[in-house]
């Protein structure tokens, strides 16, 4: 016992010195080391600079459980949202090929059970007030509402895609449609629904391919900003409509804005090339990129002073110019060649016509009439039709017309007559250009001109060569002036 109590102290101490000894150390440290070297791939590094859970696979979400699914093989890096979100099955009744809705309720129906539709919607005599498309997003077929008389609102906020057509027809009552989340729609034919006066649809639509809007109160129809390319654009009989404003690049069937209100401006700063034109009625047009249309371009009885259409170069059928009351100013001057005829006619403060000063070549007839004092086509070298020129003013100079500066005429299609004031000269062309005769003789109103092949040198289309021309009561020439400005609507 008496040693005890220098036996104890000194197994503490000894134990101390054991534990502190820089071997057990280094041993510490090497476990320490080999238990951190599980969670990463790299060197093993010091306890104090390993990052936790440093195998960055763990924080792929492809490396995580989701609702209940097995765990996805670590050698996949992509992130599929498709394996977290499953688009639930579409329903039998959602496929089917057509649905009809008579009422509300129907309506109700439907959209809780079917956020898409593969099919089609029928609204016919629909006899509530309000169609509202609810939970509806998606219409992969065509919506067709038609004869409702009911119907005062359309709206759908969360409807963003109708793959087909968009009809409506012959809705009296139809106030406003709200389809602010619309975004993807082919066709929009919109027609006889006398007092829509709003129409709110997405201005990032897409996709559309034709639009018709005609017979309604609208003040204004813009915002197709994404659209570029359509078949035909026809804005018609919207009596309160002052702006129609587009983004549309390519037109390739018809244009045709007219018989809206009296001051309607039309703007499409982006329009390149269009098959047909008609624009009527309005107060300016604005086509400053329009380098070609296929075939016709008419501008008849509207309100503008100016008209200046300077980048346009080709004309595929007939260009026409007529009944503009107000026109002092136009110009063509970049197009060299028209395929079908010109007419320029009862513009009556139009001066002169001397707004086509690279025009070379003319593949039908030339109409002008009215109160102008000169034309001038200092380019021009073939003229396939004939040519009528006919003004009120005295001072026209028709020898430009009459006498040709090589011996040969540019006018090929058979007779050229020229009438200025009470005087008027006509000759007679072969097809080579060489005249057969010539008169120079007072003006008669009952002298008449015409032509012999039916189509030939005419404005409807592209006129053929060699046409000759008969005499014809003038007074029919002017009421076929006015059914010429209408053909490009047959044509178009």
């Amino acid at each position: 016992m008496k040693y005890s109590l220098f036996i104890l102290p000194a197994i503490a101490a000894a134990t101390a010195i054991n534990f502190n000894n820089p071997q057990r150390l280094e041993i510490r440290e090497k476990v320490a080391t080999d238990r951190f070297r599980i969670f990463s791939d790299d060197e093993p590094v010091l306890p104090h600079n390993v990052q936790p859970y440093g195998n960055t696979d763990v924080l792929k979400r492809d490396k995580v459980e989701a609702y209940g699914s097995s765990k996805r093989n670590d050698s996949s890096d992509s992130l599929d949202p498709e394996r977290f979100e499953k688009p639930s099955p579409i329903s039998e009744f959602c496929k089917e090929n057509d649905h009809f809705i008579e009422n509300s309720g129907d309506m109700y129906n439907l959209q809780a059970q079917c956020d898409t539709i593969l099919g089609n919607l029928h609204f016919k005599d629909y006899n509530d007030a309000l169609i509202d498309f609810g939970k509806l997003r998606s219409v992969q077929g065509s919506i067709f509402i038609e004869n409702c008389s009911a119907l005062v609102k359309i709206e759908g906020h969360k409807l963003e895609r109708i793959r087909q057509t968009f009809s409506l027809r012959s809705l009296t009552s139809l106030v406003s449609i709200d389809l602010s989340s619309l975004k993807d729609v082919r066709v929009i034919n919109w027609k006889v629904l006398p007092i829509l006066n709003e129409a709110l649809i997405s201005n990032e639509v897409n996709g559309l391919s034709s639009l018709t809007i005609s017979d309604t109160a609208l003040p204004i129809i813009e915002g197709f900003k994404n659209v570029e390319d359509v078949d035909v654009f026809e804005i018609n009989n919207n009596r309160y409509l002052e702006s129609v404003k587009a983004n549309i690049k390519h037109v390739r069937q018809k244009l045709s804005v007219h018989a809206n209100a009296r001051e309607t401006e039309l703007e499409m700063p982006r329009l390149i090339s269009a098959e047909n034109i008609t624009v009527r009625d309005t107060s300016s047009v604005y086509f400053p990129k329009l380098e070609e249309v296929g075939s016709s371009l008419e501008f008849i009885q509207n309100h503008f002073t100016e008209l200046r259409i300077s980048s346009l170069k080709t004309v595929g059928g007939t260009l026409g110019i007529i009944d503009n009351g107000n026109l002092k100013l136009a110009n063509f001057n970049n197009v060299t060649d028209i395929q079908g005829g010109l007419m320029v006619a009862n513009n009556t403060r139009l001066e002169k016509i001397d707004f086509f000063s690279k025009l070379r070549q003319i593949g039908g007839a030339i109409y002008f009439e009215g109160k102008f004092n000169d034309t001038d086509f200092p380019q021009l070298k073939l003229v396939k039709g004939s040519a009528f020129v006919k003004t009120n003013s005295g001072s026209m100079d028709c020898s430009k017309w009459t006498t040709p500066k090589s011996g040969r005429s540019i006018v090929r299609g058979g007779k050229i007559s020229c009438i200025s004031g009470r005087r008027q000269k006509a000759q007679s062309v072969s097809q080579d250009g060489s005249v057969l005769s010539e008169t120079d003789s007072e003006y008669d109103d009952t002298s008449e001109f015409g032509n012999d092949n039916a189509g030939s040198g005419s404005f409807a289309g592209k006129a053929q060569s060699g046409s000759t021309i008969k005499k014809t009561p003038s007074i029919l020439w002017i009421l076929t002036a006015s059914l010429i400005g209408a053909l490009g609507h047959y044509f178009s």
